[in-house]
């Protein structure tokens, strides 16, 4: 998710003396008193445009801009027409215009305004299957326009408004494509997929497999994974001693595995009954709550095979050198306390595989 910075333009005094050039400041003897101006406080906006100051008693008048973003043209004595030209920038910028007849001066100074945007709303987009529309409203100063090459994202820019229409996923299979948006020199993405875990058939039974670090054997549990509320999901393990509810969330094609939180028990042959928490640890001796990753997610990223059926591979990446763990904590003990440590199942090589 992205947050669009709003810059607002700001009119400083040292701003205006720095745009001044000194070869546009006229030389030689002028009559007493200047060229008398009216509309002459010009401020553009980052799209630029026209406008024209009115000139009194100007008889053989000349204007002569100090940069070449800005033109100028006299008209008949009486108007100094000014254009602009169209500017990305996200400071004001300023010239001077240098205006004289033969014997009278006069300058002004032009301002044209910085772009900014306000309230818009770039974050991603993670759409289930079916066709939708959705507006993304803004504020600004300046034209925005958008594009996407993705032939089933269609964009329509109307005044302070991004309206995205997203074709119906038929195919049912994972797809992503972008919206690229730009207002003067600001831009960004929006990156929009669509999928369907439940339209996929992930739903159902699977295997949960890995490496017993401490013995160096295969360990696996029978799985199933289930839809639940809104975009949530739940992962059920169970074995004849393992009883665990994960709640679990999906993105894109990754499944999201909370670490540090109570998902169920585990019960010895003898009837002893522990509360598990999977983390991340170091080893395999026995450990501490405290002093092991219980924040985050373990991510395991699904494909389907040839044969139509999923497999989810752990990425293990961000913790090389450490051990997945589901810690078994006795029930009656208080897993936070600086003295509680246990043990568990410490695993590496973890897939999920449906059957």
């Amino acid at each position: 998710m992205k947050n669009v910075h709003i810059i607002l333009p700001l009119l400083v005094v040292s701003v205006i003396a720095a745009c001044n050039k000194k070869d546009n400041i006229p030389t030689g003897n002028f009559g007493i008193g200047a060229l008398e101006l009216k509309n002459a406080q010009l401020i553009f906006a980052p799209d630029g445009g026209k406008d024209t100051i009115r000139v009194f008693n100007g008889k053989g008048l000349t204007a002569a801009p100090g940069y070449n973003w800005c033109e100028t043209r006299v008209i008949g004595d009486t108007l100094v027409e000014v254009k602009v030209n169209a500017y990305a920038g996200l400071e004001s910028r300023f010239c001077q215009i240098a205006i004289k007849s033969p014997d009278t001066y006069n300058s002004v100074v032009i301002q044209q305004s910085g772009v900014y945007i306000q309230n818009f709303d770039d974050s991603d987009l993670a759409l289930k299957n079916g066709a939708r529309e959705i507006k993304r409203t803004f504020n600004s100063n300046a034209t925005f326009s958008a594009t996407t090459e993705a032939d089933w994202i269609h964009l329509t820019c109307a005044e302070n408004e991004l309206t995205i229409n997203v074709d119906e996923n038929e195919t049912k299979q994972f797809r992503e494509g972008w919206v690229a948006w730009a207002v003067g020199e600001l831009k960004d993405t929006i990156d929009i997929t669509q999928f369907d875990a439940v339209d996929a058939g992930m739903m159902g039974a699977y295997t949960w497999k890995g490496r017993n670090v401490k013995n160096n054997r295969d360990w696996s549990i029978n799985a199933t994974l289930s839809q639940g509320e809104e975009d949530t999901y739940s992962l059920n393990l169970t074995s004849n001693t393992y009883s665990l509810s994960i709640p679990v969330t999906m993105d894109k094609q990754t499944l999201l595995l909370p670490l540090g939180n109570p998902i169920g028990t585990y019960t010895t042959s003898k009837g002893v009954v522990h509360t598990v928490i999977p983390v991340i640890a170091q080893g395999t001796a026995a450990i501490k709550y405290a002093d092991v990753t219980t924040s985050g997610n373990y991510k395991l990223v699904f494909e389907r095979t040839d044969s139509g059926k999923w497999v989810a591979t752990a990425d293990h990446s961000d913790y090389t050198g450490y051990n997945f763990q589901f810690a078994n904590w006795l029930k009656t003990d208080d897993y936070l306390s600086v003295n509680s440590q246990t043990n568990g199942i410490y695993l590496q090589n973890i897939t999920l595989e449906q059957n």
